[in-house]
């Protein structure tokens, strides 16, 4: 079985995903983030020298900066990562998914990055946008300014944008989850806006349901 959480920027997938671990034992958990810096440092020096960055700064803080104002460049940032990263994740799935093994992909552009196409059941993480704000300052220890280009960035290029989550919850018909018919996985979609233990209890409420259809 293979389980996705994705959800926009400071969300909460990450405490999403540390709740679940008390629930489901699980065999192997792809964090895209740590996949993505690995092969960022794999690949510093060519993004240096495609972004005109200079090496004795704060190489990452710069290329936010760059990236998250212009959808030219991060697209140009995703070629250099994303193949490689797609290769590695696809490699650990099929050798692993064939033993039966569960694993986890936790993932904020598993859409985008077509990783929905593997995953048994998905999560989404849903919060609003002064909860992500708020979050993604304290986490990334960035200006008011930064945050909001960020968060203004996922929100019009994401696949699960705020139009689109709307269409999602529409068609739970007010239920926890609903069956997809473009791979038949089994969405479910978590509201992060209220207190840990709601969220912990929203978690319990999906693996009991995992459960049942698993």
């Amino acid at each position: 079985m293979i389980i996705g959480i994705t959800g926009k920027v400071a969300a909460g997938k990450d405490s999403v995903l540390s709740i679940l671990k008390d629930y489901i034992e699980y065999d192997i958990c792809l964090d895209i983030d740590k996949i993505g810096n690995y092969f960022f440092q794999l690949k510093v020096e060519t993004i240096v020298k495609k972004f005109n960055l200079k090496t004795c700064e704060n190489i990452k803080k710069n290329l936010r900066k760059i990236v998250f104002s212009n959808k030219g460049k991060m697209n140009k940032l995703e070629k250099i990562l994303h193949p490689n990263m797609k290769k590695f994740v696809k490699r650990i799935l099929n050798e692993n998914e064939k033993n039966g093994r569960v694993i986890i992909i936790n993932c904020a552009l598993l859409h985008k990055m077509k990783f929905n196409r593997y995953c048994d059941n998905i999560i989404i993480v849903d919060s609003n946008r002064e909860k992500r704000l708020e979050r993604l300052i304290s986490r990334n220890m960035i200006e008011f300014d930064e945050a909001e280009k960020i968060i203004d960035f996922h929100e019009k290029y994401h696949f699960l944008n705020e139009k689109k989550i709307e269409k999602l919850k529409i068609r739970t018909r007010n239920k926890l989850f609903f069956f997809s018919d473009e791979k038949k996985a089994n969405y479910f979609i978590i509201n992060n806006n209220g207190t840990y233990d709601q969220l912990r209890e929203n978690v319990e409420l999906i693996w009991k349901n995992l459960i049942e259809i698993n």
